[in-house]
């Protein structure tokens, strides 16, 4: 009866490893108790939507992208996005180009056949997530309790499927990398 809009920001890489998510909640102020003890170290954040916005995306790219893959990188990097508005900004471009990050956006509507997540991630991470979710309901309790309960079992679908099998699979499928 009472849904809260939750937003992942997932990214993996062509070294077949991902970077821990971002979960964005609808309101102003974090509750230390969501991120107490999470098991993948996933960021945190809020925004008045629920959705990422030019502001969230230039702290991801700054905070998650950027730091999480510097160390890896010989050179330039390369981020691909979905191109919405609400994730590129004059700011974040502004970002990558001064930090060596090449952006890549894709078309509007067309992630569903050229990111790698969509093409092959996402689909075994809603099934992984649709299982372990009733499973809790049958087992645990009638009900999802708060925040805290959906983000252990994201966590636990996530380290399922984001393994890199998986993840070398969807930049294949892609043609992404290799490239074909």
């Amino acid at each position: 009866g009472n849904q809260e809009l939750i937003t992942m920001i997932e990214c993996i890489c062509t070294d077949r490893t991902s970077l821990p998510p971002t979960y964005i909640f609808k309101g102003k102020n974090l509750q230390s108790s969501w991120i107490d003890s999470d098991p993948i170290n996933a960021n945190y954040a809020v925004s008045p939507s629920g959705w990422t916005d030019n502001e969230l995306g230039v702290y991801w790219i700054e905070k998650m992208f950027d730091q999480e893959t510097q160390d890896e990188a010989d050179d330039a990097r390369l981020l691909t996005l979905d191109g919405q508005t609400s994730h590129v900004s004059f700011e974040f471009g502004w970002y990558a180009r001064e930090h060596s990050i090449d952006l890549l956006c894709l078309p509007l509507h067309s992630t569903a056949f050229l990111q790698p997540e969509d093409v092959v991630i996402f689909s075994l991470l809603a099934q992984v997530c649709t299982i372990l979710l009733g499973m809790w309901t049958r087992l645990l309790i009638s009900s999802i309790q708060g925040v805290y309960t959906i983000c252990r079992l994201y966590a636990r679908a996530q380290v399922q499927v984001f393994v890199p099998q998986l993840i070398q699979k969807a930049f294949e499928a892609t043609g992404i990398f290799p490239f074909n």
